[in-house]
């Protein structure tokens, strides 16, 4: 029941966050809620939310304790291995590449990888 529970609770945070979800440079979110429905959505969250403590209380369910860091640290080292993996040759696959292409390529993911370093260096630092 605490698993379920816990998946519920993860599901109405997932949904107000794509209630907020700004658009990207490379994601754009389509908006397909009006304000109206947006609020309606909000407030059967807020049940939801209510209902999930109420029944966590009554049930007597301790939380699960999720590790901040470690879910940073593992989305990072997915995106990290995925750069790392992702080198012009393998685009060949796809076609014939360019010299320059390659090196603009290479170029950017080296400089995406050196970012997302970076910000797993400071996420496993105590």
């Amino acid at each position: 029941m605490s698993v379920l529970l816990q998946q519920a609770e993860k599901t109405c945070q997932a949904i107000a966050g794509w209630l907020e979800q700004p658009s990207g440079s490379l994601n754009l979110v389509s908006d397909e809620f009006s304000r109206e429905r947006s609020a309606e959505i909000r407030k059967v969250l807020e049940e939801a939310r209510l209902e999930l403590a109420r029944s966590a209380a009554e049930l007597d369910l301790a939380p699960a304790v999720v590790s901040q860091r470690r879910a940073v640290v593992a989305l990072l080292a997915k995106l990290l291995s995925d750069l790392e993996e992702l080198k012009s040759p393998a685009l060949r696959a796809y076609g014939v590449i360019a010299p320059e292409t390659e090196q603009q390529v290479d170029a950017y993911l080296a400089r995406m990888h050196a970012i997302f370093e970076r910000m797993a260096e400071l996420c496993v630092k105590p």
